[in-house]
Order: structure tokens, then sequence, then C-alpha cells
């Protein structure tokens, strides 16, 4: 199963921490080989 992460879905309360979580998300051992980053606007859920 892979993950998709739209990262302009995401909030905190600083910048640093969005990237920080987008950072591990790629990059962090068990996780990073099943995570996509990603934006809203590419995602498609098909047509109805």
């Amino acid at each position: 199963m892979q993950v998709i992460v739209p990262v302009d879905g995401m909030s905190a309360e600083s910048t640093y921490a969005e990237q920080y979580v987008a950072w591990n998300m790629v990059n962090a051992p068990r996780v990073s080989n099943k995570s996509v980053l990603t934006t809203i606007e590419m995602i498609n859920m098909g047509n109805p």
C-alpha cells in the first residue's frame, strides 16, 4: 500500500514543521518506500 501525501494540504504552526513532515515522509526508514508527495491538484479519483 502506498500513502499519497498532498503537501499543499498540510498545515502546521510553522513552515519548518510542514517542511520536516514532507522531508520525513520521503527519507524515514520503512515510510519512505511507501510515500509519494504530490499536490491536491494532481490527485484524481477517476470519472464517476
